[in-house]
């Protein structure tokens, strides 16, 4: 009889390497997603799949990681998750928000720009339907953080822009998930 589990302990377990701060964890965690990959594929473990909520504790691990590789690694993780045909697998606005983390964390020169393609992949998904990918404010102020940590000349203007269409959405729409706070502020004036 064949063995039935569940993808919670391997999320547990990617979760725990994200939060040991440990050189390579981001990477151990990703043998760990390489390993249900593999279960999945060979059908040896009924309940054992691939889930949005598997790839977006990778990709956590990898925004917290600190390695000068992890944004393209989570680019390359998004990708495999917005071209895959598995609804199980389509990515949230958690994937999103973790993603445009890696990038403000990243300290790239290209990191604002590629949190902001990210923010606006996002919006354009939502407004063609795709509700999973709403943007909310932790989406805005991972932007915003990613602008205030850059060297680009425009930062400061791009930065103060994006808080400014968040104060007029919510103006507009009465949108709480995108109402300013205390870090949006915050993350602006460093």
């Amino acid at each position: 009889e064949r063995m039935k589990l569940d993808i919670v302990p391997y999320c547990s377990v990617i979760d725990a390497w994200a939060r040991s701060g440990e050189k390579g964890a981001a990477q151990r965690a990703e043998e760990i997603l390489k390993r249900v990959e593999s279960v999945y594929s060979n059908r040896s473990i009924d309940g054992i799949k691939p889930t949005t909520v598997l790839y977006n504790s990778l990709i956590n691990a990898w925004a917290k990681s600190g390695d000068c590789d992890a944004p393209q690694k989570v680019d390359d993780l998004l990708k495999r998750m917005e071209s895959s045909n598995d609804a199980d697998l389509q990515p949230d606005t958690m994937t999103y928000n973790a993603a445009i983390q890696t990038w403000a964390n990243s300290g790239n020169r290209h990191a604002p720009h590629r949190a902001e393609d990210i923010l606006n992949r996002m919006k354009d998904l939502y407004a063609h339907g795709n509700i999973r990918v709403k943007p909310n404010v932790r989406t805005y102020n991972s932007v915003i953080d990613a602008w205030s940590m850059s060297s680009d000349a425009n930062a400061a203007d791009r930065a103060e822009q994006i808080i400014n269409y968040m104060k007029d959405e919510f103006e507009r729409t009465g949108n709480l998930d995108i109402r300013p706070d205390s870090f949006t502020h915050s993350a602006a004036i460093y």
